[in-house]
């Protein structure tokens, strides 16, 4: 399997770029740990420049390309994976159930089970409930 990992748009604000950069650069070192093949670093608000120089620093100066596993052996990271896991081959079993992808997408039962979570998701974020320092939280 080939791992390309993008960093979300949706996290971001549009009046901090200095938080939109830490949280690039954090998102960026958790898919290296996590073991992504490619990287894209998508500026927002930033120069494209730091982003190019955010992949620079994550591959010269940490060398996390040189171990196999970065997060091999902590027990928080092995436990979230497995828990992770357990949980999206409940999901795949549920879509293979339903007679594979392409009919779970027709019947929209993929939708329906995004749409809770999302409308949680954006509640809470409305309502200051789940913070995202930054964004709707201490903008600057």
């Amino acid at each position: 399997m080939h791992l390309h990992v993008r960093t979300p748009r949706r996290n971001k604000s549009l009046c901090d770029r200095y938080t939109n950069l830490l949280r690039a650069t954090t998102e960026a070192l958790s898919a290296v740990i996590g073991g992504c093949d490619q990287l894209t670093i998508e500026p927002f608000g930033f120069d494209e420049h730091l982003a190019l120089n955010i992949q620079r620093i994550l591959r010269e100066e940490t060398h996390l390309d040189t171990v196999a596993d970065p997060a091999g052996g902590s027990y928080y990271i092995e436990t979230l994976t497995d828990s992770i896991a357990r949980a999206a081959w409940k999901l795949f079993q549920q879509v293979e159930a339903e007679g594979g992808y392409a009919k779970a997408l027709a019947s929209g039962s993929i939708e329906k089970a995004l749409a809770a979570p999302r409308a949680a998701r954006d509640k809470a974020m409305s309502s200051r409930r789940r913070v995202l320092v930054g964004v709707n939280n201490y903008p600057d």
